[in-house]
C-alpha cells in the first residue's frame, strides 16, 4: 500500500480534525495505479513547506510510518519541525520535536524543508535532514537529527 502526502496550495481546507491548513493524504492499494479519495488530514499541519513520509522499523520490529514537517497552522510559518508517527497513515501522533520554534535562550529558530529516512543498522531510529536558520546570524544551515521511534501497542 502506498501513501501520498501532498502540500496543499489552497487558501481553504476542510481539515479533520479541524485545522487552518493541513496536508492532503491519499492511499493506493495497487502500486500507484489508482488513488483513493483525498483526505485533508488535520494531524499533518501544512504551512506550505515540504515534508516527507517514510516507513521505518521500531526497536521491537514493528513497521510504522514517520512524517517530518513544520508543525504550524500559520501559512508560511516554517517552525516546530517535528516527526509524527502512525501505524496506518490515518492517525498520527507521538511527536518528536526536531527543531523547536525557540532555542533554550528563547531566540527564534526557523526551519525549512525536511526529509526523513530510517537509519540503516539502527533499528528504531530515523535520520532527519532539514534546512534551518539559527541564531545569532540566521544564515542557512543544513541540520541532521537522529530520532527514535515510539513503541506502539505496549501498555506501561
Amino acid at each position: 500500500r502506498l501513501i501520498y502526502v501532498a502540500r496543499l496550495e489552497r487558501t481553504e481546507t476542510h481539515c479533520e480534525p479541524s485545522a487552518v491548513h493541513c496536508s492532503g493524504v491519499m492511499f493506493s492499494a495497487d502500486g500507484g495505479l489508482n488513488w483513493g479519495g483525498e483526505l485533508d488530514d488535520g494531524h499533518l499541519l501544512d504551512p506550505r513547506c515540504k515534508s516527507t513520509v517514510a516507513k521505518m522499523t521500531t526497536s521491537t520490529g514493528q513497521e510504522v510510518l514517520v512524517y517530518t514537517g513544520a508543525l504550524s497552522d500559520q501559512m508560511g510559518a516554517r517552525v516546530n519541525i517535528t516527526c509524527l508517527f502512525s501505524e496506518d497513515g490515518k492517525l498520527w501522533g507521538n511527536p518528536r520535536i526536531v527543531l523547536p520554534a525557540l532555542d533554550v535562550a528563547g531566540q527564534s529558530q526557523i526551519g525549512g524543508y525536511s526529509a526523513v529516512q530510517p537509519l540503516p543498522g539502527a533499528s528504531g531510529y530515523a535520520g532527519v535532514v532539514l534546512e534551518a536558520q539559527l541564531p545569532p546570524k540566521y544564515d542557512l544551515a543544513i541540520v541532521f537529527a537522529k530520532i527514535d521511534a515510539p513503541v506502539f501497542g505496549v501498555s506501561v
